[in-house]
């Protein structure tokens, strides 16, 4: 509720990337993505706002830094630095701005240390708690126009990439519009070479997993029977025997648990790993009414991603993983020890319990 609510906004952490001449010359611009999620009392106060297709139904529009369709500005030729960040709650957005290809450079916060050109017919696909950095290069003005207007559009995309309402489609909306204007300038891209030396993290080899325990973790939305005196121990899903039989958890009025693990959260449950090794975990979604963003605190992770040219290992912190589907990441427990948590970044769902600890011991 205080996320849609407003209660966003960006930390900016510098270095590495900010270091490339070809980029510190770039002027920056932070994209903060919203969807306030306010009901027809122009009120937030109860979570029954955010149920899935309730985004959609209210016809209401993603905000950029709180505004609906800002203006921006280039001049022709000139390389703006683009760091995007989705702090909604549970619109998938598919972002293509009109006659300019985006070159992304970072993920989640991570330096790929290479550039993946996003072209004028694919888009970028950014979940809730998704961060992207591109750099955009303006394009030059038609002749002896005064001015360009460009869209930057959150375009139409299927309902099996959706992390709302499973299988509805989204239609296409304009996020905000570019204007290029005033005299050229010729500022140049980087290059992969020139960001190669920022990349974030040495990539995992198969050989590095050997040292570490594999990790399985399943997000689900159903009718389960929790036992009140064994918290922190796996739900019985109400089909299935082992359910008393006058438990008012399995009742048609009951309302589904949100479960990692068939677990609502709790203290009594955590996932184990040890400092120093490196472990695949393999994460699903069961729900078959929805997907789920995937997000770890403290340790990102290495992970197959389709990008504009094909298949390609990425690290990141946040992933979308669809509807009854199973994705493996990689990760390595370097730095710190102690305890933190995964959930889902449908913040709803975070909220309902679809959410777990993770210990590193020293």
């Amino acid at each position: 509720m205080q996320v849609s609510s407003g209660m966003a906004g960006a930390l900016i952490i510098e270095g590495g990337l900010d270091d490339v001449p070809a980029i510190a010359q770039a002027r920056e611009q932070i994209f903060v993505f919203q969807q306030i999620s306010y009901d027809e009392n122009g009120e937030i106060e109860s979570i029954g706002v955010f149920g899935g297709g309730k985004w959609e139904d209210s016809e209401r529009h993603t905000l950029v830094n709180g505004q609906l369709v800002p203006t921006l500005y280039l001049r022709p030729g000139e390389v703006q630095r683009w760091r995007l960040i989705h702090a909604g709650i549970r619109e998938a957005l598919h972002l293509q701005l009109e006659g300019h290809t985006l070159h992304e450079i970072a993920l989640d916060g991570l330096s790929m240390g290479r550039i993946s050109a996003w072209g004028l017919d694919q888009s970028i696909e950014l979940y809730p708690g998704y961060r992207s950095d591109v750099l955009i290069k303006a394009a030059p003005l038609p002749r002896k126009a005064p001015s360009a207007t460009y869209l930057l559009r959150d375009i139409a995309s299927s309902g099996e990439r959706m992390a709302l309402r499973a299988g509805a489609p989204e239609d296409s909306s304009i996020l905000a519009r570019v204007v290029v204007r005033g005299e050229p300038v010729n500022m140049a891209l980087p290059g992969d070479a020139d960001v190669a030396v920022t990349k974030a993290h040495e990539d995992i080899k198969l050989g590095d997993l050997l040292t570490g325990v594999e990790q399985s973790v399943a997000f689900n939305i159903a009718k389960f029977y929790c036992d009140p005196d064994a918290p922190g121990e796996a739900c019985v899903p109400c089909d299935q025997a082992g359910v008393p039989a006058d438990s008012n958890q399995c009742s048609d009025e009951a309302p589904n648990k949100f479960m990692v693990n068939d677990r609502p959260f709790s203290e009594n449950f955590q996932l184990t790993a040890k400092l120093g090794t490196v472990a695949r975990w393999k994460v699903a979604s069961a729900s078959p009414s929805s997907g789920h963003p995937f997000h770890i605190h403290v340790n990102p992770f290495q992970v197959e991603r389709q990008g504009p040219q094909g298949w390609e290992t990425v690290w990141k912190d946040t992933m979308f993983i669809p509807k009854q589907s199973t994705l493996e990441l990689l990760t390595r427990y370097r730095r710190f020890s102690g305890s933190f948590v995964i959930h889902c970044h449908i913040l709803d769902h975070e909220d309902n319990g679809m959410m777990a600890l993770v210990k590193i011991d020293p």
